[in-house]
């Protein structure tokens, strides 16, 4: 096998995994909110503050980037941190796996484990996934990949997730995902190729000298606000899970599918992207962006029963992935150069940051408005960022600006 397809194999195993592992979004997701709902009787506001707490993981990934750059463990700055990572992964589902019962906090700080060995484990793919696409110029290809791979681990994570929270016990669901981390550290072990590395003060110095110039970087600091801003409307979504169930008396095979249906939309919408893409500049992108995030919010007000959730769902799903690429373009064309790995995973870990509180403040909001008008909050919060645009610049175009 070449080393483009062994490395291919190695993004699709980490994205895959990711996809189904992910306690947040994976196919333990719906098992876990029922948990919270049914077994430890949290309401819709408790819930969301709950699965709001162990994504922190996701907000620190440049921590990890600066780790794993600086400070090679065993000689190799991935190998070794990947295979350490889905080890604590694998133990910490295995844990819960044989647990009896689950308390508040317990759950919590095994979730937030879970969460760090992901969120480091997709640090360390997408550092690998630079430094060997440039390379190979083979980046685009590699980040196709990924997100293929992780919208179909979704669309297996709706209907699985649906399945085991509606006809297995918490404890065998957990039991089951804890051969996924050991998958990727087989396909770590067998395809991940990098020379050894020593520890150098030279190499230190570089990426200090690029972290200080970055963070003087007027694009990269709008760009930051707009994804902060775009991800900070007050979320819905643990509140509109308890609307389905109790409302609409919708089961839990159903909203896994809806799930299901949603990834579909998602690939579907990554292929829209691809053509939309290279027809509108950045602003353009972006003002679409917008638009499709305030109607996606919107059309949840006339959520009345199964066929409405589908037709949500489908076009959710596309939007969805629409947006959250011109997001990804956004960050990427505002990383300065020489250290596009560590201001990336900056430039995410603000835009998961704004996910977290989104869920929180919406929680918050719960307790004094009802889901609709949540709903309409959400939606103007997302209508916000057309102010913000005009001013996003990227770090080439600030460049070229200067130059005139």
């Amino acid at each position: 096998m070449k080393t483009p397809t062994k490395l291919a194999v190695l993004f699709a195993v980490i994205y895959f995994v990711q996809g189904i592992a992910e306690p947040g979004g994976g196919i333990i997701a719906l098992p876990l909110q029922f948990l919270l709902k049914e077994n430890m009787g949290l309401d819709a506001t408790q819930a969301s503050y709950f699965l709001a707490s162990f994504t922190w993981a996701w907000t620190i990934k440049p921590l990890y980037g600066f780790v794993s750059d600086s400070l090679p463990l065993f000689g190799y700055r991935r190998k070794s941190y990947l295979v350490l990572m889905n080890v604590m992964v694998a133990l910490s589902f295995l844990t819960l796996a044989f647990a009896v019962s689950y308390s508040y906090s317990t759950l919590l700080l095994i979730l937030s484990a879970v969460s760090l060995g992901l969120a480091f484990s997709d640090v360390l793919c997408d550092g690998l996934m630079v430094e060997t696409g440039k390379t190979l110029n083979l980046t685009g290809k590699f980040q196709s990949i990924q997100w293929i791979s992780i919208s179909i681990a979704s669309v297996i994570a709706g209907i699985g997730g649906g399945y085991m929270a509606q006809s297995v016990s918490p404890q065998h669901s957990f039991l089951f995902i804890t051969f996924f981390p050991l998958l990727t550290i087989a396909t770590a072990m067998l395809f991940a190729r990098e020379e050894k590395k020593k520890v150098s003060l030279e190499h230190l110095k570089n990426i200090f000298g690029s972290a200080k110039q970055g963070f003087w970087s007027r694009p990269l600091w709008l760009a930051a606000i707009f994804i902060f801003c775009w991800n900070f409307s007050p979320s819905f979504g643990t509140p509109m899970l308890y609307f389905m169930t109790d409302e609409l008396h919708f089961s839990k095979m159903f909203i896994g599918t809806l799930g299901s249906i949603g990834s579909v939309g998602s690939i579907i919408g990554a292929a829209v992207f691809l053509k939309i893409g290279k027809k509108y500049g950045l602003k353009q992108l972006l003002n679409i962006t917008v638009l499709l995030g305030v109607i996606s919010t919107i059309w949840y007000l006339w959520l009345v029963g199964e066929k409405t959730a589908i037709a949500f769902s489908i076009l959710g799903g596309i939007v969805s992935m629409v947006t959250l690429l011109a997001i990804l373009d956004l960050a990427a064309r505002s990383c300065p150069k020489m250290a596009e790995g560590t201001f990336f995973a900056l430039l995410m870990s603000v835009y998961n940051g704004g996910a977290m509180v989104s869920k929180v403040l919406g929680g918050f909001l719960l307790q004094y408005t009802g889901l609709q008008t949540l709903i309409i909050i959400s939606a103007v919060f997302t209508a916000f960022c057309w102010l913000l645009v005009p001013f996003i610049k990227t770090n080439d175009e600030q460049q070229e600006t200067t130059n005139q």
